[in-house]
């Protein structure tokens, strides 16, 4: 069985002081903290209508359903929470 792992830091060891440093942070803040995941979506349709934002909420939605996903900052959760002011039911959104 092979086993992948997408975690450089394991294959450099904890013998860095900048891996040391970083296992800190992460064992204080979480790792997604440290070193989050960017996911970039492109698109031929703009992002800044009700239809894009709309699209942007959901996949941040569904993101955050997925195992081992602890938070989910996008155009529409800046903060990691969803701005319940701009969900608003007529311009497309789920509120």
């Amino acid at each position: 069985m092979i086993l992948f792992s997408y975690n450089s830091l394991d294959e450099i060891g904890d013998k860095y002081d900048s891996v040391k440093g970083f296992n800190l942070i992460a064992d204080n803040f979480g790792p997604g903290e440290a070193m989050p995941t960017t996911i970039v979506v492109k698109s031929a349709q703009p992002f800044d209508t009700p239809e894009g934002m709309a699209f942007i909420e959901k996949t941040s939605r569904a993101l955050l359903e997925q195992d081992g996903v602890a938070g989910v900052r996008s155009a529409t959760r800046p903060l990691g929470e969803a701005m319940e002011d701009f969900l608003v039911n007529r311009s497309g959104w789920i509120a």
